[in-house]
Parts: structure tokens; C-alpha cells; sequence
């Protein structure tokens, strides 16, 4: 017996901040292959999250680095202090509402050394999108959450929207 709680409290292992409310409450059934796909669909919303802030919109404009949840604990969170705010308040990270913005204007996204360009409307449809996503990767009921497939096809389209509809424009910088 004391092996196998040992074995147990071992699981909650992982950077705590990203850490799917299933694994923070100790509910997540570990017996079950699925409950761990769909704890890393909630880790994956997060990431997806820090990437759209970082989204350069309207010729520069985006937030700065935080870490998901900073509004709400430490550099350096306990188990408790997240499964408090992640199981207990159900907070979320807030999806910026310039992803929401509708103006219409040029815009650019960074990355590495070269500035890529295309229409302002194209960025914000795919952010609007992407925001759905996100959210419906941190639903609280594991099984409601998007599966990797689903994920996966839609990040595909929304890329794939960029290359039928508008090409990047490949600006030196």
C-alpha cells in the first residue's frame, strides 16, 4: 500500500502552472489512457494561449511574455495555490480582445528575421479561431475538451486558409 501511494503522489509532476485540473484535484483516472490525452489537451491550451499573445497584430502590437496565470499567482505557484485557482475558481487565462478587434488594417507577425505581412482581416479570423480553441481546450470536464485530432484539423485549416486564400509577403527587415 505504501507503494502505491507513493506511486500516486508521484504523478503530479510537471511545471504546476500548466497542470490540467483532473492532476491538480486528483481526480484524474489514471487507469485510463484517454484521461492523460486529454489532461495534455488542457496543457496544450495554455501553450497555444502564451503563442497568441505573442501574435504581432496591427503592426506591432502585442503583449508581453507571461506565464499563464500570472494575474493571479507567483513566479513560482504551489499544488495548492493552483488547484485552487484552476479547480476551485475555475479562473482561466483572458484572451486578449484585439483578438476579437474588428478594424481592418495591415498587419505583420514576427519571426526570426523577417517580417511576414498579410491582411489584417485573415490574422484576426485565425486569432478569433484560435481564442475558440483555446477554450475549449480548458473546459473543466475533461470529456468535453477537443481531442489532439480535432486540434490538429483545425490548426490545419486555419493554416491552410493563409496559403489558398493569401500568401505571405516576405519582407526582409
Amino acid at each position: 500500500m505504501c507503494v502505491c501511494k507513493s506511486f500516486f503522489a508521484s504523478l503530479k509532476v510537471g511545471t504546476r502552472r500548466y497542470l490540467a485540473p483532473e492532476i491538480l484535484d486528483d481526480s484524474l483516472d489514471v487507469n485510463h489512457f484517454d484521461s492523460w490525452k486529454r489532461a495534455d489537451v488542457f496543457s496544450l491550451g495554455l501553450v497555444l494561449w502564451e503563442l497568441g499573445r505573442r501574435t504581432s497584430v496591427g503592426g506591432g502590437i502585442f503583449e508581453t511574455y507571461q506565464q499563464p496565470y500570472f494575474e493571479v499567482v507567483g513566479p513560482d505557484p504551489t499544488m495548492e495555490e493552483m488547484r485552487l485557482v484552476v479547480c476551485e475558481k475555475q479562473i482561466r487565462p483572458v484572451c486578449s480582445n484585439r483578438w476579437e478587434s474588428s478594424e481592418v488594417r495591415s498587419a505583420s507577425i514576427e519571426h526570426a528575421q523577417y517580417r511576414l505581412r498579410k491582411p489584417f482581416s485573415l490574422l484576426l479570423q485565425q486569432l478569433k479561431a484560435l481564442s475558440k480553441v483555446i477554450k475549449e481546450c480548458w473546459y473543466a470536464n475533461a470529456p468535453a475538451r477537443l481531442t489532439a485530432l480535432r486540434i490538429k484539423k483545425t490548426l490545419a485549416q486555419l493554416e491552410g486558409n493563409t496559403t489558398n486564400k493569401q500568401k505571405y509577403q516576405i519582407i526582409n527587415t
